[in-house]
């Protein structure tokens, strides 16, 4: 009897590692909204900025393509956290360039343009958004965030 149980138990036990190896566990993807999106941060923990500097001071501008002296609106003014979701909610913003602007207050400017994103879902069980392209160019500067959603630090 011991011995059955034993062989029972033991069956249940590979039946379940089967299982769990061949894909039937939860997915876990990244939000959407997220892998699509930059994040930008004051970098406020090397004393590159005060939190005076940037407080209610420092907003994203729109500009469409090119411009840089209309702007179309404001899209974000900087949070508690001195940071930004660059298209967070705007499903084409990679079809503007943008300004963070110490709204003249404070000499700081960074200017965000050539947004490039391209993606596709993976395949397999789980479906997953993955970035095959994620850049934008900062003052000139390109910043690569394919498959990453690190921020990126403001520096003076």
């Amino acid at each position: 009897m011991k011995r059955i149980n034993f062989l029972l138990l033991s069956a249940s036990v590979a039946i379940l590692i089967a299982l769990m190896s061949t894909g039937c566990r939860k997915c876990e993807c990244l939000d959407d909204i997220y892998d699509t999106a930059f994040f930008i941060r004051f970098d406020t923990a090397s004393g590159q900025f005060s939190s005076a500097e940037i407080g209610s001071n420092a907003y994203i501008l729109r500009f469409a393509k090119g411009d840089t002296v209309n702007a179309v609106d404001t899209v974000a003014q900087a949070s508690g956290e001195f940071a930004f979701i660059l298209g967070e909610i705007e499903s084409d913003f990679e079809s503007f360039d943008y300004l963070i602007d110490g709204n003249g207050t404070y000499d700081y400017k960074y200017r965000i343009t050539d947004i490039q994103l391209n993606g596709d879902y993976n395949e397999g069980k789980c479906k997953c958004y993955l970035n095959t392209l994620k850049t934008c160019k900062i003052n000139g500067v390109t910043i690569d965030r394919t498959n990453s959603n690190e921020y990126i630090l403001l520096q003076k």
